[in-house]
């Protein structure tokens, strides 16, 4: 199988993005889409200065989305999706500070076919539960939840427009009777935190729409 899309989502943490590169070229990365949000200040304009510098000495062939202004993680993130769907038919999606271990493309690869034939599925997760590996005494062992998990993931361009279709409606249709905690607790969070809790609407789409998530 050819490598897969990968979108890169970075900030202001030139050394986080340093240890992503070097895991990236490790596992024989060969390119992605980086996407740089606008800076704040003068100071995030000198280490973005500093971040650019690095994507392009890189050994990464590589397509740079810089905004000029500040848009956020949450803006950020759900302009960057909507590129890379227009583009694929499926994606990974990692952000700066997260390390994937040495097979996550290989169990994102192993399982994407069952994301883009099972409408049941939403996503992709990279994240590792410790304690079912423990048990299990292997990696790769693959599990599935109803929360999704924002560590390195993987989502096809079907479930992202579905999503897109239905994210404005999400809040509303959580009343007063759902007797789910969970639900009411992210839906106060996102009231509190529109803007940095970009995964909080995606949690609430799965849950309410019965989403099911792999996860390593």
């Amino acid at each position: 199988m050819c490598q897969l899309p990968l979108a890169v989502f970075s900030y202001n943490r030139p050394s986080h993005l340093k240890r992503l590169f070097i895991a990236l070229e490790s596992y024989k990365i060969k390119s992605f889409v980086f996407f740089l949000d606008g800076p704040k200040n003068k100071k995030d304009k000198l280490i973005q200065d500093q971040i650019l510098m690095m994507v392009k000495n890189s050994s990464f062939d590589t397509k740079i989305i810089h905004q000029k202004k500040n848009i956020g993680l949450a803006k950020s993130m759900e302009n960057g999706l909507n590129f890379m769907r227009k583009k694929y038919p499926y994606f990974v999606i990692l952000e700066d500070d997260v390390v994937p271990y040495k097979n996550f493309f290989k169990f994102i690869k192993q399982n994407i076919k069952y994301l883009i034939k099972n409408d049941n599925l939403s996503a992709i997760c990279g994240y590792q539960l410790p304690e079912i590996n423990k048990l299990n005494k292997k990696e790769n062992n693959t599990t599935i939840l109803d929360f999704f998990m924002p560590w390195g993931w993987a989502t096809t361009r079907d479930s992202w427009n579905n999503y897109l279709k239905h994210k404005n409606n999400i809040l509303k249709k959580i009343d007063k009777k759902n007797k789910n905690f969970f639900i009411k607790f992210l839906k106060n969070k996102k009231k509190k935190k529109p803007k940095s809790l970009w995964t909080t609407e995606f949690i609430l789409f799965n849950l309410m729409q019965k989403k099911k998530i792999y996860i390593s």
